[in-house]
């Protein structure tokens, strides 16, 4: 018999799958519901950036915004800003899909990770902000465009992975 006590840290001993984790934010992609919502989230967004992509390759020459708007036509900044909470909202309600799907203990570090994704926010919020304050005039406001709270995302997908370490 080997006596010799086993080094039991979390690093080692933890059967959390690390890519899942911190590419989609998920405890599993092995999962029937894991899957769904990896494949769903895809979705959205290859329709919100696949028009995008489009819009930057075969957008030649600048058209003054003037002209859209007199013609009655639809611009991308429109088209965008119209899509851009349709998306996200349908990737908010399958994500609760998938909190619903799951057992107490993953559920609980979901939620934790989240929660310290919002303080996280918060902070990074309060430093950009400071910044703007302090460069009054001379910063774009443009920089502080709720849309970069899209960076978070890896900020939670960290913190599930940070907090998972401990089972």
């Amino acid at each position: 018999m080997n006596n010799i006590p086993h080094n039991s840290s979390n690093d080692d001993d933890s059967r959390w799958p690390m890519s899942a984790m911190l590419m989609w934010g998920v405890s599993s992609t092995r999962t029937p519901a894991g899957r769904r919502y990896v494949r769903r989230c895809s979705i959205a967004l290859a329709i919100l950036i696949l028009p995008t992509l489009l819009f930057l390759i075969h957008h030649h020459h600048y058209v003054p915004r003037s002209r859209w708007v007199s013609h009655g036509m639809l611009t991308f900044g429109h088209a965008t800003a119209i899509l851009l909470p349709i998306v996200f909202f349908y990737i908010v309600l399958e994500f609760r899909k998938y909190l619903l799907s799951l057992d107490e203990l993953v559920f609980r570090l979901q939620i934790e990770a989240m929660a310290w994704t919002y303080l996280s926010g918060l902070v990074l919020m309060a430093l950009l902000c400071a910044i703007w304050l302090e460069s009054l005039g001379k910063l774009d406001l443009a920089w502080f465009c709720p849309v970069w709270f899209i960076l978070l995302e890896p900020v939670r997908a960290g913190w599930l992975y940070f907090l998972s370490r401990r089972y």
